[in-house]
């Protein structure tokens, strides 16, 4: 769970096996496990229980079930309820270790703020499962909304709302786990879902059934809202239930442009290995943490990576003169629209150490932020990277993160920032232009034709929305 966790959310925001010091007295005993894993980013607030629970052997599968059911759902949800309510209450009674010596660094988002959600991870169930569904099931969990409260968890491998009257509780087992850590590998990506998988669950009057977490990932991943977002479908009110088509897992994977979006997405990993560089390096040089730049650097979705790391590989993955730079300046395809600029300045670029050379590429990061903030004034965020080009394995980097507000600047902070551009030499024609990529997260597969007709294209999308059709009863049956 700790390795999955740190691919999607990154080492910096990933935080296994906290404990609170409740049990301790004067300083002796050992501190009580809060969760295996807990996630801060930002005002998000990602509590993980992940039991490992055998699905024991009975003559009667419903016995087996309960058993099981208490053991690794139940359980799994009572954990993460107190957990939320310590996290709430004892903020600063948190610690890294069993004895309660090392406190937990993090500061956590105010109460007012924090968007708390909770996760139970289950394992045990999968063999048992794919057996008793048989027809080739993948062994996930049924999600069947109309089940509410302990009493209600009687059908075998059927899960709705845990807690009756208590908060939400994503339930997840090994399988889906890592469907959804794969998926929606960033922190942006991963919440979204499941802020939107808990407002769907949870639609007053409406039912949901879904044969596997995974046919829910379909039917979320393959449409688009008004806002050019992922969502999930919404159904006449005049119907009672939501059947989400079975088996669109398999077929999503095996469609080609499923296949041409993994590809796409490969050169994006390029930004969570800048970022986890970035922070091995530990704090920033005057002092200030360096976890709110980072921040916005992971803020970033999957598809916005792509064409950030696009864009990086652009401007460093080239050879230049020795007193030759490059700097692109991109916009970041998803709100909040950070400013990013890439700058690449060869060592030494005229300097006599390497010292100098870097104090000198501190200067240019500075002047090309402000400069694009002089130029793009509603840009309430700006990063600037700066290191050798190709140079990905031994050289440094510089960084500089301005965050304000989207007023422009006053004449006179104006004429020192171009005083700056004309010391050091840098004009129009050494900075490129703002490049603003067009997004095609499913592109087209290798080998289609480049151009279709409007109509083709309709029939595209079409064929995709069908991948996840919705089936919608006036009443639920047996």
């Amino acid at each position: 769970m700790a390795k999955l966790a740190r691919s999607s959310f990154l080492s910096m925001w990933s935080h296994p096996n906290l404990y609170t010091d409740e049990g301790r007295r004067a300083g002796k005993g050992t501190g009580k496990e809060l969760a295996d894993l807990v996630v801060v980013f930002g005002d998000h607030v990602l509590i993980f229980s992940d039991k490992h629970c055998a699905f024991p052997k009975h003559p009667d599968l419903n016995v087996s079930w309960r058993r099981w059911y208490s053991s690794a759902v139940e359980k799994s949800a009572r954990q993460l309820l107190g957990a939320k309510r310590w996290l709430e209450r004892f903020p600063n009674r948190i610690y890294r270790d069993a004895g309660c010596m090392e406190r937990f660094p993090v500061s956590l988002p105010s109460p007012g703020v924090a968007k708390i959600h909770l996760i139970a991870v289950t394992r045990g169930s999968y063999e048992a499962c794919r057996e008793h569904f048989g027809g080739g099931s993948t062994g996930s969990l049924m999600v069947v909304t109309s089940l509410r409260g302990t009493e209600a968890h009687t059908s075998p491998f059927c899960v709705g709302h845990v807690l009756a009257d208590g908060p939400f509780v994503h339930v997840l087992d090994e399988m889906t786990v890592e469907i959804l850590l794969s998926e929606f590998d960033t922190a942006t990506d991963f919440t979204t879902y499941l802020v939107r998988r808990e407002k769907f669950l949870s639609t007053e009057g409406k039912y949901v059934i879904a044969h596997g977490e995974e046919d829910l990932v379909v039917a979320y991943s393959v449409r688009i809202d008004k806002n050019g977002e992922h969502s999930f479908p919404e159904a006449s009110p005049k119907y009672a239930a939501v059947v989400v088509k079975e088996g669109a897992w398999e077929e999503y994977r095996r469609d080609a442009r499923y296949k041409a979006k993994k590809s796409a997405d490969l050169q994006s990993y390029a930004w969570d290995r800048l970022i986890e560089l970035m922070i091995a390096t530990g704090e920033s040089e005057d002092g200030a943490s360096s976890e709110p730049y980072l921040r916005t650097m992971a803020a970033e979705p999957r598809l916005s990576r792509r064409v950030l790391a696009e864009q990086m590989s652009r401007a460093f993955n080239r050879e230049l003169r020795p007193m030759q730079r490059f700097v692109i300046t991109t916009v970041s395809p998803k709100p909040p629209r950070v400013v990013y600029l890439f700058i690449a300045l060869p060592a030494p670029f005229g300097c006599g150490t390497y010292d100098e050379y870097r104090q000198l590429r501190r200067d240019h990061v500075f002047a090309c932020c402000q400069m694009a903030k002089l130029r793009f004034p509603p840009a309430t965020k700006i990063v600037g990277i700066a290191r050798e080009p190709m140079a990905w394995v031994d050289g440094t980097f510089e960084i500089m993160f301005i965050e304000g507000d989207d007023q422009p600047m006053s004449s006179e902070v104006a004429r020192v920032v171009e005083d700056m551009q004309i010391e050091l030499g840098i004009t129009d024609s050494s900075v490129d232009r703002m490049h603003v990529l067009p997004l095609h997260e499913f592109p087209a597969p290798e080998g289609a034709r480049a151009r279709m007709s409007p109509a083709s294209r309709l029939l595209e999308r079409q064929r995709l929305r069908d991948l996840v059709r919705i089936k919608v009863r006036k009443k639920l049956t047996d």
